[in-house]
């Protein structure tokens, strides 16, 4: 089967690289496919003796429907997932490989998910069913923090802060960042005020100056390197 074959592809790469590497094999029963389906987990180890951890991980399955496709003739096909999915597992692997020649100062766990997008808005429960089961079988050695790799793969990629993490590990989300610009990258936040309530039948305050002017400084507070503002062609907002 090709879902067996990738993930033994993925195994032999891990094996390549980390000293340890170790799988784990699980079921779900599907009520959206109508049967039970054997999924599969893997993480590469580096330093697999340390006891302070730090974890990368990425979901290595795709969707097999495509249930938002703009066309309805199109959603009950796979998702090929070279992007959603592929490209995270390609970033693991890199990182596999660069660890293997610098070695690492703390442990290192690279581990990659089976079942991540089994859900539906009717079944919310298919979803993270790989990393769910990560969780249990981890126990109690828990990592310092996790860092979760998905759809990097795009063209021109600009990457943003995500919602949850920015709350609830907003530390972890600045030591990136900080990071991202000691190595020249450099962060562009759109300020644009995105709200149908700013228009009225008078004008679009949406575009004022003070509610623009607002918007920039709370980009600059956040500390972006760059903002994209659209001129402000109102007063009064």
């Amino acid at each position: 089967m090709a879902h067996d074959s990738c993930f033994a592809w993925i195994v032999g790469r891990f094996k390549a690289y980390a000293p340890v590497v170790e799988t784990d094999t699980f079921t779900y029963d599907s009520p959206d496919l109508g049967k039970e389906v054997r999924l599969m987990n893997a993480v590469a180890r580096f330093r697999p003796q340390a006891k302070e951890r730090i974890l990368f991980a990425a979901h290595w399955d795709s969707r097999p429907w495509a249930d938002k496709d703009p066309n309805p003739a199109r959603r009950t096909r796979p998702i090929l997932g070279a992007n959603d999915g592929a490209s995270g597992v390609a970033v693991l692997l890199e990182v596999a490989r660069v660890l293997r020649k610098s070695g690492t100062p703390i442990g290192v766990d690279l581990a990659v998910f089976d079942g991540e997008d089994l859900g539906t808005e009717e079944n919310p429960s298919g979803y993270f069913r790989g990393s769910s089961r990560y969780v249990e079988w981890m126990g109690e050695d828990r990592p310092i923090f996790v860092i979760l790799l998905d759809m990097v793969g795009k063209k021109d990629l600009n990457l943003q802060w995500e919602a949850n993490s920015r709350e609830q590990a907003s530390n972890i989300v600045d030591l990136v960042w900080q990071e991202a610009h000691e190595l020249g990258m450099c962060t562009i936040l759109w300020c644009y005020l995105r709200n149908s309530a700013f228009k009225t039948k008078d004008a679009d305050y949406s575009l004022a100056a003070d509610l623009t002017g607002q918007a920039n400084h709370l980009g600059v507070t956040i500390e972006a390197d760059i903002i994209k503002q659209k001129l402000p062609e109102v007063n009064g907002g």
